[in-house]
């Protein structure tokens, strides 16, 4: 299977925002940040390698669109993931891994998913 890549860069528009990337606070991980960057969803976990992780609506935790387990974690800078619909957790075939990558990138923050 081919490996794609998807590259984003953010400029840090404030100090703070660079303080909470640097706490490892940011848009994977933290509630309240996710919500931006996901469209009214947060990414609920504890992030402890092998601990369940869930994609869930803001404003209602019951919707579920997305789960999976937490693979590697080194906040704030490399987070591992897989990933599937609910209905096909059970089902190896259906189950995606994701890595994503974040660093530091001048007055901005580049995160690299693959």
């Amino acid at each position: 299977m081919r490996q794609k890549e998807l590259r984003l860069v953010e400029r840090f528009a404030e100090p703070e925002q660079r303080k909470r990337h640097e706490d490892g606070k940011g848009p994977l991980t933290d509630r309240a940040f996710t919500r931006r960057y996901w469209v009214n969803h947060r990414n609920a976990s504890d992030w402890k390698v092998g601990s369940p992780w869930r994609h869930e609506d803001f404003d209602d935790a019951s919707l579920v669109d997305i789960v999976g387990k937490v693979v590697e974690s080194a906040p704030p800078r490399h987070l591992v993931l897989t990933c599937s619909f609910p209905r096909d957790a059970g089902n190896p075939e259906k189950i995606s891994r994701v890595d994503f990558n974040i660093e530091t990138y001048g007055d901005a923050v580049r995160l690299t998913v693959t």
